[in-house]
């Protein structure tokens, strides 16, 4: 049964199996004799929009070949260039690969094939982040990059307002401010600073803003949808730090 997506040379998609108990059997599917993990922003995305984790992993040593580049394994992942075979499978918190169950190959499958997002399976967070995306067609819904799950809701009284909150697992404490780098990277040199810790995505279908609700332990991203050209922030920095009642 198939439990990996292959994206293959000459944009070609297919639904694999691959033998996920031992690395050898991982790199024989890329045609290689290692792996390279493939956890890019655009990744990210994906796991975002259909609800469960994604990942990819690629030839370790495929700057060695003399391949072609897989132009649709460069372009879903977000570099300019693979010259490898990509397969994409989920993982776990320790970072380990795992097979996608039958129902997460088909709605990646769909995802890569047709752009649609049919039924996220991780649940109510899950949903609620895909139908965020997809009611106001946003193209890239910018995350932290990290594997675990933030609690995603709706603002009370804003329905184009969506707050994710990052509760950090106390044995990535140290190891979060490098994905906090990061994320500041893009917001500081992508998006456009509209003041008041207010930030508006490249292609300007939302506003963003974000802060620790409680120092070192919980981070906060809100996202306001633009709904008209018109549209001003509402999720300023003294707007988006007390929205709940247990903040």
């Amino acid at each position: 049964m198939p439990n990996a997506i292959l994206i293959d040379f000459f944009e070609k998609i297919e639904k694999v199996d691959v033998d996920f108990s031992s690395v050898e059997g991982m790199a024989k599917a890329v045609d290689s004799r290692g792996v390279y993990t493939i956890n890019t922003q655009n990744i990210l995305d994906i796991t975002n929009k259909l609800g469960f984790p994604v990942v990819g992993f690629v030839d370790r040593y495929m700057e060695e070949s003399d391949r072609i580049n897989n132009s649709l394994a460069a372009d879903i992942s977000g570099y300019d260039y693979l010259l490898s075979k990509m397969i994409l499978c989920t993982w776990d918190s320790k970072y380990n690969f795992l097979p996608l169950s039958d129902r997460q190959v088909d709605i990646l499958y769909t995802y890569l094939t047709t752009g649609k997002v049919i039924n996220p399976s991780s649940g109510e967070e899950g949903d609620l982040i895909s139908k965020f995306i997809n009611d106001y067609d946003i193209e890239n819904l910018v995350t932290l990059n990290v594997d675990f799950k933030p609690k995603a809701r709706l603002h009370p009284k804003h329905a184009n307002v969506l707050v994710l909150d990052y509760e950090v697992p106390s044995e990535q404490l140290f190891s979060i401010g490098e994905k906090l780098f990061t994320f500041s990277d893009i917001l500081v040199n992508k998006f456009i600073d509209k003041g008041s810790h207010v930030f508006m995505d490249p292609n300007l279908q939302y506003y963003l803003s974000n802060g620790f609700v409680i120092p070192g332990v919980k981070f906060r991203i809100t996202y306001q949808a633009i709904d008209s050209e018109f549209e001003k922030p509402f999720v300023t920095e003294d707007n988006v730090l007390k929205i709940f009642p247990e903040d």
